[in-house]
């Protein structure tokens, strides 16, 4: 501590004063950029959760929506195979209804099993909308602004027929996992909802089925960011359907992205929260996993809010550097307050200094001017010390003087004797 002692006594003030405010701003800072972060986080995570709930609930609807219109097509169609009061043309002029008044479908449709509908399939054997089979498979799908009729094709093809293969093996509302199905030629993305017809002892008769253009859904998770994330959308295996921030790894496994043990849980309906590095963003990112589970279907797709760590991080890192300026300029403050007050305070001790080292020198002539010294502490030791040198010259030259008699009478005596 030697270079303490060596320090004058401003540096020391300095040294002192700007240590205790250095360590109170820094306890004060800590606390209140913990209690920042944790806010912040936690505002975020609801945040994240609750878009991702939204999207959802959004995106159920319009399952749902869906679901409700097959139903009421299943029942039609089916009264029509049991009571033989509606023709396959009326059957597909109702299909055509149907989608004319869902925007949000491509396409409706549907399947029945070799002769289930009416028994004729014989007769309707490579006619319009028709195939070789001659089976009811009528397929009005949307073609720019009109409605085309065609056949279903690849329907007995594991994959392109999921839509037909798993409800028939299942006898459940089926979800089918995204896909490509050529409309005109050209490869369309959609994932298909259909429902199985049965009949009273529970035997499968065929299906009806709409399917989803799945730009409607990118176009809704597009329009989802979370405090500027983004949002994704999982099929049932973990496919991604679409994608907020990179559309290009839409139809890819979210498995290929570090989703795996992710997976393995949503596919169960469970909602999944976690921090986890994104290869996407490309950085640490918080991912909120929504469960989607439409009723009477056993597969669950998932809705993700992902927001970037960072973003979440963003009022605790504005006030960081707010607490960091603070800091700096109060200092820098403190430093000037300090050199001006305690110069004004050392200056007087000073001059007492200056004239205490005459005073030692033997000259009593020093006089403070008074004028410049304050009224405190400090100001009185200069004016104490301005009485005492008085009084010590007006000693000294009391005392003089007194020699010079005393000199002056010894002198007197030796002329008398």
């Amino acid at each position: 501590m030697q270079w303490f002692k060596n320090l004058k006594i401003a540096g020391k003030i300095n040294l002192i004063t700007c240590s205790i405010v250095v360590i109170a701003l820094f306890i004060l800072s800590t606390v209140l950029l913990d209690n920042i972060s944790v806010k912040s986080t936690k505002r975020a995570e609801d945040f994240a959760k609750k878009e991702a709930l939204i999207g959802a609930q959004d995106v159920l609807k319009k399952f749902e929506i869906t679901k409700s219109e097959l139903s009421k097509i299943r029942d039609t169609v089916q009264f029509a195979s049991e009571t033989h009061s509606i023709s396959r043309e009326q059957i597909i002029n109702l299909l055509h209804k149907y989608i004319s008044n869902t925007p949000d479908v491509l396409g409706f449709y549907t399947l029945w099993e070799p002769n289930k509908f009416d028994g004729i399939d014989a007769s309707y054997i490579n006619r319009k909308g028709y195939d070789g089979t001659g089976r009811l498979i009528p397929y009005l799908v949307r073609s720019g602004n009109e409605i085309k009729l065609e056949p279903l094709v690849d329907y007995e093809k594991e994959g392109a027929g999921d839509y037909y293969l798993l409800p028939k093996k299942t006898k459940l509302l089926t979800l089918t996992e995204p896909y490509f199905y050529k409309i005109e030629g050209k490869d369309v993305l959609m994932a298909s909802l259909t429902m199985p017809i049965l009949n009273k002892n529970g035997d499968f008769l065929g299906i009806v089925g709409a399917d989803i253009k799945l730009d409607k859904l990118q176009a809704l998770v597009e329009k989802t960011k979370p405090m500027g994330g983004y949002a994704a959308l999982l099929s049932g295996k973990g496919i991604f359907v679409a994608h907020g921030a990179d559309p290009s790894v839409i139809m890819q496994s979210g498995s290929k992205y570090g989703l795996k043990s992710v997976i393995e849980q949503t596919i169960q309906g469970k909602e999944v929260k976690e921090y986890n590095y994104s290869k996407i963003y490309k950085g640490d990112v918080y991912r909120v996993f929504s469960p989607i589970h439409l009723e009477g279907t056993n597969t669950y797709w998932s809705f993700v809010s992902v927001l970037p760590k960072n973003y979440i991080l963003a009022d605790f890192y504005f006030y960081l550097n707010l607490i960091l300026w603070g800091v700096f300029l109060a200092i820098l403050l403190l430093v000037f307050a300090n050199i001006y007050f305690v110069n004004r305070t050392i200056n007087p001790i000073n001059l007492v200094v200056k004239a205490l080292d005459e005073v030692s020198k033997g000259n009593l002539k020093v006089n403070i001017d008074e004028s410049t010294l304050s009224r405190d502490e400090a100001g009185k030791l200069g004016s104490a010390l301005n009485f005492t040198v008085k009084n010590l010259r007006e000693l000294v030259g009391a005392v003089a003087q007194s020699t010079e008699d005393i000199s002056a009478s010894s002198e007197d005596n030796e002329l008398i004797f």
